[in-house]
């Protein structure tokens, strides 16, 4: 089975708490991507996760399935 590429849009708690799991229990970070208007907290999940980060929505969620 393949795996979706997921783009979640803002950055927030509950976002990390999501990426943390799916992380953890073995989800590619490579197809995990993240946006918000807040460089600080994107630099946080790409920092702790290793996913794809930026600022532009509607480019993330162009790749995303």
């Amino acid at each position: 089975m393949t795996q979706a590429k997921v783009c979640f849009i803002g950055a927030g708690n509950m976002t990390r708490s999501i990426i943390s799991g799916l992380v953890k229990h073995g989800y590619p970070s490579d197809l995990i991507h993240a946006t918000n208007p807040s460089k600080g907290k994107l630099d946080a999940l790409q920092h702790d996760f290793a996913i794809q980060v930026s600022h532009d929505n509607y480019a993330a969620a162009q790749t995303a399935d």
